[in-house]
C-alpha cells in the first residue's frame, strides 16, 4: 500500500488544516511501515539461524562429552 497524498485544497480553519497534516502524517508513517516489516522479518531469520547453530553446537559438545565418558569405562 502506498499513499502519497497531495491535499490541494484552501483552509478555511485551522482545524481543516491540522486535519489534513493530521493525514498526511498517517500517510507518510504506513508508507514507511512495510520496510519496517521487511527488516524485522530479516532479522528474525537471522535470530533463527543463530539459534540453530548454537543449538548444534551445543549438540555436537554434548556428544563429544558422552563419547569421552563412554571411553572412560
Amino acid at each position: 500500500m502506498k499513499l502519497q497524498p497531495k491535499p490541494s485544497v484552501s483552509y478555511s480553519t485551522g482545524s481543516a488544516r491540522q486535519l489534513v497534516e493530521g493525514a498526511m502524517e498517517f500517510a507518510q508513517m504506513t508508507a514507511s511501515a512495510p520496510t519496517a516489516f521487511q527488516k524485522d522479518t530479516a532479522n528474525l531469520k537471522n535470530v533463527e539461524k543463530a539459534f540453530v547453530a548454537s543449538e548444534k553446537a551445543l549438540g555436537d559438545m554434548l556428544h563429544n562429552g558422552i563419547e569421552w565418558m563412554a571411553s572412560k569405562k
